[in-house]
C-alpha cells in the first residue's frame, strides 16, 4: 500500500511539503501552528485530511498563516521542515 518513497503534498511559504510516505493508517494527528500560508494538494494514493483530523480541510485549497491544523505527524514533520509551521 505504502513504501518508503516521498510525495509531495502541498506548497507552503513558497516551499514544496513533501511527506516520506509509510504506514500512515498508523499515524497519529499532530498540531501544528502555519507560519505560512500552505496550499494543500490532494495527490493520488493520498488520504483524505478530514479522515483522520476530525475535521474537513478542504483540498486543494490553501490555509492561511497563523491557523492551527491537526495533520498526520508525517506532514507536521514535512511542515517544520519546510519552515512554515510549528508543531504545538
Amino acid at each position: 500500500m505504502y513504501d518508503n518513497t516521498t510525495l509531495q503534498v502541498g506548497v507552503a511559504g513558497g516551499q514544496p511539503v513533501i511527506v516520506k510516505m509509510g504506514p500512515l493508517v498508523s499515524d497519529v494527528p499532530a498540531t501544528v501552528l502555519l507560519s505560512a500560508d500552505y496550499t494543500l494538494w490532494n495527490p493520488p494514493g493520498y488520504p483524505q485530511r478530514f479522515s483522520y483530523t476530525g475535521a474537513a480541510i478542504r483540498q486543494p485549497g490553501t490555509v492561511t498563516a497563523g491557523t492551527t491544523i491537526k495533520v498526520i505527524k508525517a506532514e507536521a514533520a514535512a511542515l517544520v521542515a519546510a519552515g512554515a509551521a510549528t508543531e504545538v
